[in-house]
């Protein structure tokens, strides 16, 4: 018989991976492309809407395309103005 604290521990539990699988729904199924990247500007993750938009397969992106590749001139132009600022601050 499970004591008071292993059920309320079971339940905890299952609340964080009942609200870690809507986050991952959320981020996989939103209505606009999301992408991830790591501070190198190396793909870590993108959504399905950013796959359909952009024509790509998950695993021609991950750990192998950097955002800059993506860009316009004058995009990567602010990237590489605005990136170390985000790096060093965590905003721009």
């Amino acid at each position: 018989m499970k004591s008071n604290f292993e059920n309320k521990g079971t339940k905890l539990f299952n609340a964080i991976k009942e609200s870690e699988e809507k986050y991952r729904d959320l981020y996989a199924n939103a209505p606009d492309g999301y992408h991830s990247i790591d501070i190198d500007g190396t793909t870590l993750e993108v959504n399905n809407t950013w796959l359909r938009m952009l024509g790509y397969e998950r695993d021609e992106v991950i750990g192998k395309m950097k955002l800059t590749e993506l860009l316009t001139n004058d995009g990567l132009k602010t990237f590489q103005d605005t990136f170390p600022d985000f790096k060093s601050k965590g905003s721009v």
